[in-house]
């Protein structure tokens, strides 16, 4: 299994989810399977002292916890415990484009996510199953002590007799299989979540099941300029951006990036475009459990040889370079303001030094001073850096002051595409109402003032 292009899972993972999922669960797993083991001796004792064979309750115990109980009870516990947390990790960052983020900085969801857990889950469970079986016959041995008068050493000598290696084994061997089933369930359920340069586009068709999106849309975006793309919600603009980025699949039509039909790309070809391509999600997409500076590194770490030191030293360029300040690096996403998430997101998205970098809703969920300030620095790092911009936007703050062109969606396709007089031009009923009303004529003046 691998990660990404060439890079191996790696073992810490598998060690961190053992000790969350393995370590973490052991003091439940040793009560309740104490409590069973208790509660299996008392009713056995109560019930098989009708017939006076009350040293048969070491056999039922024995029998009953190592064969079927001991395994089955911890698989519960673990599915109940680990499986919903699987299940919700998974989901969420699901929800906050994470997984999306993984995909296009080129490594394998199902690598990094899902096979460390369910290698934990098959080491963990068989581990677990021997503690709670342990902890099952220590409470069976007070209980038979307790209800039938069976000391402790008599109940052990009894038990050699009772069980053998495959009493044992009978119940461990199911313990892999459990945990695989526990594993793959969880992370299919989390994987269910929904959330919310060159040519870009030649005659791209997009659907959603029977629902048609995209028509033979058609878009270009020219080196050095900051598009907007703006259209009515639900429109199908972040179709468009999914779909140029290869996280949703199209119909026909071509991608182009760079003068590369990627559909056609070798590999090679496809990974020279993905280090030219940067993305910052609606949401940031931080990778919630990484501190800023490491989230700035993935990329790195995933395309580049670097030493650790020359690798900290870029991310803390690029942290800069967004604005952020210098102990932001240490933070984790939980810890920074919605202002400060967008911008170690571009920080992350600038990690490789792109040719192009995609923007959804960069402005959004921002007050306007902050919105100001981040369509100021796009508009630098442009300038700078030599980027080419491509920014899905609603925010006519945006779309008047940082863009170059702007294209409008409309009717599945294309509708206008020009600069923001153009847009005033416009007779297209939604291009005049939007560029056009009480809003836009506000900001139209201030601008020319």
């Amino acid at each position: 299994m691998k990660l990404g292009r060439g890079h191996a899972v790696n073992p810490a993972a598998i060690f961190n989810q053992i000790d969350r999922m393995g370590v973490g669960a052991i003091p439940v797993v040793v009560l309740m399977s104490a409590i069973v083991g208790a509660i299996v001796a008392q009713q056995g004792a109560y019930q098989l002292s009708y017939f006076g064979a009350n040293i048969f309750v070491v056999d039922l115990v024995g029998v009953l916890i190592l064969r079927e109980l001991g395994v089955l009870m911890t698989a519960i516990m673990l599915a109940g415990r680990s499986g919903s947390a699987i299940t919700a990790e998974i989901g969420s960052m699901k929800m906050r484009e994470e997984v999306d983020a993984l995909k296009v900085i080129g490594l394998n969801p199902i690598g990094v996510l899902v096979f460390p857990r369910l290698v934990a889950l098959v080491i963990g469970l068989p581990c677990l199953t021997i503690i709670a079986n342990f902890a099952a016959l220590g409470g069976g041995i007070v209980a038979a002590w307790l209800y039938s008068d069976i000391p402790p050493a008599a109940f052990i000598d009894r038990l050699r007799v009772a069980i053998d290696l495959s009493t044992i084994f009978a119940g461990l061997i199911k313990a892999p299989f459990m945990a695989l089933i526990i594993g793959i369930i969880a992370s299919v359920e989390g994987m269910k979540v929904g959330g919310s340069a060159e040519s870009l586009g030649l005659d791209v068709t997009v659907a959603i099941g029977d629902k048609l999106i995209l028509d033979k849309l058609s878009l270009d975006i020219k080196r050095g300029e900051i598009l907007g793309f703006v259209g009515a919600s639900g429109a199908g603009k972040s179709v468009l951006l999914r779909t140029i980025l290869g996280l949703m699949p199209k119909q026909s039509g071509t991608i182009s990036l760079f003068g590369v039909d990627v559909d056609k790309a070798s590999d090679a070809d496809r990974l020279r475009i993905d280090m030219r391509l940067g993305v910052l999600f609606q949401h940031g997409a931080l990778f919630s459990a990484l501190t800023v500076l490491e989230n700035v590194q993935v990329p790195m770490r995933e395309y580049l040889d670097l030493p650790k030191a020359l690798m900290d030293e870029l991310a803390m360029l690029k942290i800069e370079l967004v604005g952020l300040p210098t102990d932001a690096a240490q933070k984790f996403p939980s810890e920074l303001s919605g202002g400060m998430i967008k911008r170690a997101a571009l920080a992350r998205a600038l990690a490789l030094d792109p040719d192009i970098v995609f923007l959804d809703e960069p402005t959004s969920g921002l007050d306007p001073i902050s919105a100001a300030e981040f369509d100021e620095l796009v508009v630098k790092l442009r300038d700078t850096m030599d980027l080419t911009v491509y920014m899905v936007t609603h925010d006519l703050d945006t779309l008047f002051t940082a863009c170059d062109h702007v294209a409008v969606l409309g009717k599945k396709r294309v509708l206008v595409e020009g600069t923001i007089d153009d847009m005033l031009k416009s007779d297209e009923p939604w291009v005049k109402s939007y560029f056009r009303g009480k809003r836009a004529r506000q900001l139209d003046l201030a601008a020319r003032a």
